[in-house]
């Protein structure tokens, strides 16, 4: 039995294809409170395990199934996962152990982030206590690093890479041949 369905078709009879299927915008709200929220999907509870609360899907190669956007400069979009008391309200900051956003792909990328401007940054991995802010399970692959051979009989060896700057870090990690380095 379906209770409650809303369907949006987007429809437009310009010339331009496309339209809206369904559009939500939220009200302002009171100084020291949130704002309305436009749309809201609620997927149930843990006693009423319903499914997703919201699901994107196109089938573009250029489009996404979800699209978030922020003028304002704040997070486009955001994920928590958190434990909501029984007869609570979902927190504001998130204090147990979920994921609170998940990329997966069979062959692809599980998670893309890129910067354009110089001084921007395509991934942050950030901590705000003493915890790891990166943890990375199986190989980590990294564009700017070099690598080089130590010939028999020299000290030393230089890697050419546009990457490093007075300030870098270099790790060097011997890989044969350790104990004659000593």
């Amino acid at each position: 039995m379906t209770i409650g369905k809303i369907h949006g078709i987007g429809l437009d009879s310009s010339p331009v294809r496309g339209g809206t299927g369904v559009e939500g915008q939220g009200g302002k709200g009171l100084p020291g409170e949130l704002g309305g929220v436009g749309v809201v999907g609620n997927g149930g509870g843990p006693d009423d395990d319903r499914g997703d609360g919201v699901w994107g899907l196109t089938t573009s190669a250029s489009h996404t199934g979800v699209f978030g956007a922020n003028f304002g400069l704040g997070p486009a979009v955001r994920g928590y996962s958190a434990e909501v008391p029984p007869g609570g309200q979902p927190p504001v900051h998130p204090t147990s152990n979920g994921i609170g956003v998940e990329g997966k792909t069979g062959g692809g990328k599980g998670v893309h982030g890129a910067a354009s401007a110089d001084a921007g940054i395509g991934i942050l991995a950030e901590h705000a206590g003493s915890g790891r802010g990166l943890a990375v399970k199986g190989r980590a692959g990294f564009s700017s690093c070099g690598s080089s051979t130590v010939a028999a009989g020299q000290a030393s060896t230089s890697v050419n890479n546009f990457a490093v700057t007075a300030t870098s870090h270099i790790t060097v990690t011997p890989r044969r041949g350790a104990a004659a380095l000593g």
